[in-house]
């Protein structure tokens, strides 16, 4: 796991494939952001070799549009969005 205590995921976990072993991050954004704080967070997982997804959790439409602005070029960033109806989870890209 990236050794750093400003970016520091809420939880990881690691999957094993039949080529190679995958770690996955996940975040969870209980209160809204400045844009350059994602865009600092997601650089920061850009370079870690450690990491090769990180998932976003978020149960507000307005943190899920600054998230999504914040990662513009950066694809390995998936942001679900958490609702408390039938519907669990929302994949949004």
């Amino acid at each position: 796991m990236p050794k750093s205590k400003e970016h520091r995921s809420d939880g990881y976990t690691r999957v094993v494939g039949a080529r190679k072993a995958y770690t996955l991050a996940f975040k969870v954004e209980l209160s809204t952001k400045r844009i350059s704080k994602y865009e600092t967070t997601m650089q920061f997982y850009k370079h870690a070799r450690q990491i090769d997804r990180v998932y976003w959790l978020v149960d507000n439409n307005y943190t899920c549009e600054q998230i999504l602005k914040a990662k513009q070029s950066v694809t390995f960033h998936l942001i679900l969005r958490v609702t408390r109806s039938k519907e669990i989870l929302t994949f949004l890209r």
